[in-house]
């Protein structure tokens, strides 16, 4: 991946970010919110360990100063009862404020320029949400996808797993297969372990080893609407639950890594 200079980032910078106290005070707070992925060491596969993968949100948020605060999380997923959590004031890594201009080592809420991917991503992200706001407000109820993720059991754990979930019966269905073909069909092998939809054992989690995120096919950059807050900060899709909120309560110094 192409990694962008700290110059070049900060250019875009202002002509994004610092120049928007040229624009109408009206157009603010943004009611979209965006989010993206980063991941420890980069991308090396389909499937990538839970554990290494960062959910980047920026959103707005009126703190009763003429222009919004910009928000940017950076949230880790860990694993709950039946399903996994996005988020949460535990699982909070970076509080972040966009607004403040990127400096060399900067601590606290201002970004440190020298994090050029999360930059660069913040940068993406804000410009996302601008250009939702111009160009397509027909996309503000567009529900955004979180990874699917798997569950890896050893084999002998794995022998003993049986599908659930309506989704799991519904593609049974759909293709005219048998529970125990589907179940076989849709395995995956990775580091040793037979890894299955998390949805489709998601009641059998205590026997996992661990589990992946399939960021493939994954837009890289995904809006939200934010029309009702905190609201719209929470919710649930499947077996995964979210709460991008909870993790204003965290120390707004909490830094990338953390």
């Amino acid at each position: 991946m192409r990694i962008v200079p700290r110059h070049e980032l900060l250019r875009r910078w202002r002509r994004q970010i610092a120049a928007r106290h040229l624009r109408p005070a009206a157009r603010w707070p943004r009611d979209v919110g965006a989010l993206g992925f980063l991941v420890d060491g980069g991308r090396a596969g389909p499937l990538v360990e839970l554990s290494k993968v960062l959910l980047v949100v920026v959103y707005d948020q009126r703190i009763g100063r003429r222009f919004p605060a910009i928000r940017l999380r950076g949230l880790r997923a860990t694993r709950v009862a039946h399903g996994v959590l996005w988020g949460g004031a535990e699982n909070a890594r970076l509080c972040k404020e966009p607004s403040l201009c990127p400096r060399p080592g900067a601590k606290g809420i201002r970004v440190d320029s020298r994090h050029a991917e999360l930059l660069e991503l913040a940068l993406r992200l804000d410009h996302r949400i601008d250009q939702a706001v111009r160009n397509q407000p027909s996309t503000y109820n567009r529900r955004f996808r979180l990874p699917r993720i798997w569950a890896g059991f050893t084999h002998g754990s794995a022998a003993a797993l049986h599908g659930e979930a309506s989704e799991f019966e519904a593609l049974g269905r759909r293709f005219g297969v048998s529970r125990d073909s589907m179940f076989e069909n849709f395995k995956r092998r990775q580091d040793g372990l037979t890894l299955y939809p998390m949805d489709w054992v998601s009641n059998q989690l205590d026997g996992s080893l661990a589990l992946f995120a399939e960021l493939e096919g994954l837009p890289r950059r995904q809006i939200f609407p934010l029309s009702k807050y905190p609201g719209d900060l929470v919710g649930r899709q499947s077996a995964m639950s979210f709460d991008f909120h909870a993790s204003e309560r965290r120390n707004a110094a909490a830094t990338l890594g953390a």
